[in-house]
């Protein structure tokens, strides 16, 4: 029982609903096996490894706007408290913070960008655990609610910058690329693409874990301004190849829609192109 043996009963029934998630088995069973974690868990900590697995199991059944409200809810027990429905001085303000950050750390400088990669690792617990919520909500909020997107992407960066780097943090400087390339600034955001992948080679143990996202944003979003389009829909490829050998479906998808769509407009072959995506149905 719990009162008798409560680490055992906490890890068993937290690895079984990974396990039952990891099989595909995305339904009722999970919150079944996972409610007596919450109903017995002596603090948050304790819950927060049930929290994720049902947070990913909301979204592997198409729950997304559920799913994205509960992982603001588990974000708000870690401190990092974001607005559910943000307006547009909220997003410019916290695109500031960033930018006052990036002046502070003397990033300004033409090599500074680069050696980001170089910082600390990130080693607060809560912190780390805010950095896997947050990149998992940001395929959910891509989808269903993008005007959270920018928030996401902004707290990611500040905490890599507050508190150190960990495999998240490429996702979060990737994106921020993104964004500052919609300022018509490519070549800033085309280094914010190499750090990212540098940080995914250099500072990431699990790294194909984490490259169809960080890929899809820099090979789609940010590189194929500067670099042949041709190599980008190669790395495309790839990351849907690693997205396939991991088990990451969803990213896998998105992957597959950006290389046929940048293909598409750039003069593929469509017997070629029709081809993939007959590969990938």
């Amino acid at each position: 029982d719990w009162q008798s043996h409560y680490s055992l009963c906490l890890e068993l029934h937290s690895l079984s609903g990974e396990m039952q998630y990891a099989t595909g088995n995305n339904g009722e069973e999970i919150q079944l096996l996972l409610n007596p974690v919450m109903a017995h868990g002596r603090c948050f900590d304790d819950k927060l490894r049930a929290h994720m697995t049902i947070l990913r199991s909301l979204g592997s059944r198409g729950r997304l706007n559920e799913a994205i409200s509960y992982g603001l809810t588990v974000l708000d027990g870690l401190g990092e408290h974001l607005p559910r429905h943000p307006n547009q001085i909220q997003i410019a303000l916290d695109f500031l913070r960033c930018q006052l950050m990036e002046v502070k750390s003397r990033v300004i400088d033409r090599s500074a960008i680069e050696g980001l990669v170089t910082m600390g690792d990130m080693v607060d617990g809560h912190k780390l655990a805010a950095m896997k919520i947050l990149h998992i909500l940001t395929s959910f909020c891509f989808q269903v609610q993008p005007e959270l997107m920018g928030l996401i992407i902004f707290r990611m960066v500040q905490l890599s910058r507050s508190h150190g780097i960990c495999p998240e943090s490429s996702l979060g400087f990737a994106a921020f690329g993104l964004v500052i390339s919609c300022f018509g600034d490519i070549d800033k955001a085309y280094r914010y693409g190499k750090l990212a992948l540098s940080i995914l080679d250099n500072r990431t143990s699990d790294r194909n874990l984490h490259v169809p996202s960080v890929y899809l944003v820099v090979y789609f979003m940010v590189n194929s301004f500067r670099e042949p389009v041709q190599a980008c829909v190669e790395q495309l490829r790839h990351a849907c190849e690693i997205g396939k050998s991991v088990g990451d479906v969803e990213w896998t998808l998105i992957n597959a829609g950006a290389e046929v769509e940048l293909a598409l407009k750039n003069g593929f072959n469509l017997k070629d192109l029709l081809g993939r995506i007959r590969g990938y149905l």
